[in-house]
């Protein structure tokens, strides 16, 4: 799947930074929280994956899986209660 090295970050990312009740209050807290992610993702097996098998022409064979493979800094929802 094309999609899958990003996805890893970006599945939970979205529903913390978009829509009402988010705990991200200004923009600069959701860049950052992009910028680590695109770091984080940058450094993995995933991203050489990605571009080697772009280069050689075939298929990516991702392992890292959603599922498993979070960021270290996951979640990044901070609990507690709603402050408006």
């Amino acid at each position: 799947m094309a999609g899958a090295p990003s996805a890893l970050c970006q599945a939970g990312k979205k529903p913390a930074v978009i829509g009402s009740g988010s705990h991200l209050t200004y923009d600069l807290e959701a860049h950052r929280l992009d910028s680590r992610c695109m770091e984080y993702r940058g450094r993995s097996a995933g991203a050489r994956e990605g571009g080697t098998a772009f280069l050689e022409e075939r298929p990516p064979r991702f392992a890292m899986r959603l599922s498993a493979d979070m960021p270290p800094f996951y979640p990044w929802r901070v609990s507690g209660p709603f402050a408006p």
